[in-house]
């Protein structure tokens, strides 16, 4: 068995004896004894464990630095409370502030390498996103919690300051979170652990912020932050135990997320204005605090770069769908797109075909002439075979010097007549900025259904066929019946 596969089993267990202890707190005193809290210490490292196990086979999910992340977090709580059961108070700073800190930027390093090779290229409006989110949140919580603070035991000091510094950092990780997987769903697998982990934390943190920071921790803190560490360790387990992470097919932004960015920009303009009238309605009653002031004109402002952001995106879209789905060389569609409408001309009636061509010398000329003059072969190549197919016949280039024609409605006698043009086109020397390059293809030519009835299948048997004719040296040939894969 994996020690995934046993984190996995084990992570029940986990659950159970955390929920057991913040019952046991619960139903106690508002100050837990001290072999009470000593316990709290010891179970404070099973959700790490756990999260270290799931983690120990782990090479492409990131979740490595996130197991690391909850033994910081783990480590602050002991120091802090090991301190608080040898003096009886918690000074600042206090030790336990560097194990928080290290949480943060290992949980950050953790959630960049799991998305890094899927992040969305419009990464940009998702920052924005967050930090309108996250604006908004502050400036409706600055409403009941400055007062409080500014009232509190040491007022606005150096301790109370930091010790809000933590709901805050939380309620930023929440929010891009949330941004990322609006925009690209699917992108984190597992996310509302994380986020329940992160939000659970929240709630403890602005609590103890709102309290004496100096004190010891209450016993629904010290639950809120303990089934906050087995949620995060349970997304570690979820994302260890699920498939390696697949990188984006394409290096251009994904039109839809372009959509789904603009209705993200719609909905963070709202929240942005519902903060904000808030804010304007409590200042009709109550004088008004200056950071609340400051926080909603942040929020606005905020809010009018994202609806900006939004509407140029939406201009940009078909310019970005066409870079999805185009090769950038020579213009014409790339494989996904030539995938795509090859399923829509299968899905009907008749007989159709496929040629797969490749180009015979363009090594040479890449390797003897360097890579402009490949490019320039390249190009002048889509233009020849795209001259001489049929207006209904999509041309595509699906990797290096290899390409493909989708033909609807094609019989062999059409399929191998297109084929035969698109040869002799390849007579004549191609013009490389004044010096001729000689160059002959290959092709391959598969029916449907004869050959087969998907385009994978098809494209396989006209590969095949492809390379019998570039050993036969006939320029064509028609894909071998035993071939089928109907």
């Amino acid at each position: 068995m994996t020690t995934v596969r046993r984190a996995a089993r084990l992570a029940p267990a986990v659950w159970v004896v955390v929920l057991g202890y913040g019952v046991l707190i619960a139903t106690g005193s508002a100050v837990p004894s001290t072999p009470v809290t000593a316990g709290g210490l010891v179970l404070a490292w099973l959700p790490p464990a756990l999260a270290a196990l799931a983690a120990a086979g782990d090479d492409a999910r990131g979740v490595r630095p996130a197991a690391a992340a909850l033994a910081c977090f783990a480590a602050g709580l002991s120091l802090n409370g090991l301190q608080y059961l040898v003096t009886g108070s918690v000074t600042f700073p206090a030790p336990g502030d560097l194990g928080y800190l290290g949480f943060y930027v290992l949980f950050v390093v953790a959630l960049v390498r799991n998305v890094r090779h899927r992040i969305p290229r419009l990464g940009f409006a998702t920052v924005v996103d967050a930090a309108v989110g996250l604006l908004a949140i502050a400036t409706v919580l600055s409403l009941p919690l400055l007062p409080r603070l500014h009232d509190g035991p040491g007022g606005l000091g150096a301790a109370r300051l930091l010790a809000l510094a933590y709901p805050v950092a939380d309620l930023a990780l929440v929010s891009g979170i949330l941004g990322l997987i609006a925009v690209t769903p699917g992108l984190l697998r597992g996310w509302p652990w994380l986020v329940g982990g992160l939000l659970l934390f929240s709630a403890s943190d602005t609590a103890f912020a709102v309290g004496d920071p100096t004190t010891m921790l209450q016993s629904s803190l010290q639950l809120g932050w303990g089934v906050g560490l087995v949620a995060l360790a349970q997304w570690v387990v979820v994302v260890a135990d699920g498939p390696a992470p697949a990188p984006r097919e394409s290096q251009y932004a994904d039109p839809h997320e372009s959509r789904r960015t603009a209705r993200t920009a719609a909905l963070t303009a709202g929240v942005a204005a519902l903060a904000v009238l808030l804010v304007l309605a409590e200042s009709t009653w109550t004088a008004l605090p200056t950071a609340s002031a400051v926080l909603a004109a942040l929020t606005t402002v905020g809010a009018t770069v994202r609806t900006q952001v939004g509407l140029r995106l939406l201009v940009s879209e078909p310019r970005l769908r066409a870079q999805a789905r185009t090769d950038e060389l020579t213009g014409l569609p790339n494989r996904r797109e030539l995938t795509e409408r090859a399923q829509r001309v299968l899905d009907g009636t008749g007989q159709h075909a496929v040629l797969v061509l490749d180009l015979d010398g363009f090594k040479q000329v890449n390797d003897t002439r360097g890579h402009h003059a490949g490019d320039l072969l390249l190009a002048e190549a889509a233009h020849r075979i795209s001259g001489a197919v049929r207006l209904t016949d999509v041309v595509a280039r699906t990797g290096g010097d290899e390409f493909a024609v989708l033909m609807p409605q094609a019989t062999r006698v059409v399929a191998l007549d297109v084929a035969s043009r698109i040869a002799a086109r390849f007579r004549e020397p191609m013009d490389l900025e004044g010096t001729p390059a000689y160059v002959t293809t290959s092709i391959g030519v598969a029916l449907h259904p004869e050959h087969g009835r998907e385009m994978g299948t098809l494209v396989r048997n006209a590969d095949a066929a492809m390379y019998a004719a570039k050993a036969s040296r006939t320029l064509v040939a028609v894909a071998d019946p035993a071939g089928e894969d109907g």
